[in-house]
């Protein structure tokens, strides 16, 4: 799934974005999810996320994952009240941060609680 933009109502200009690649059969990476900061905190990410957690559904997937950089524990709890649990933090020798992957199902209840509509 290409990078989905959502829109401000007002002007039709882009306020975020989400992607979704499939990484399997059963397993769907989210990728790219950002807001802009003056749209935060507003329930924008959480409809990206839920939208792209629909397309992932209705491909066939089961199991969702994400990898944030570890120590943004703001972000980490954030996709952890979206229903990711922590699945392994790892070192990269390419990178300077550690990398926290989290990972959930893709069931009715965390459809339900992300709002995302099938």
């Amino acid at each position: 799934m290409e990078p989905v933009p959502i829109y401000r109502l007002d002007d039709n200009a882009p306020i975020g974005c989400v992607g979704l690649e499939k990484a399997g059969s059963e397993l769907c990476y989210l990728e790219r999810l950002a807001v802009l900061p003056k749209w935060r905190r507003n329930g924008f990410g959480r409809r990206l996320a839920g939208h792209a957690l629909s397309q992932a559904k209705a491909g066939g997937a089961h199991r969702a994952s994400i990898g944030i950089i570890a120590e943004q524990t703001e972000l980490k709890d954030w996709y952890a009240r979206l229903g990711f649990a922590v699945n392994a933090t790892k070192s990269f020798p390419h990178l300077p941060f550690q990398v926290t992957f989290m990972e959930m199902s893709i069931g009715d209840a965390a459809g339900k609680a992300l709002g995302a509509t099938s």
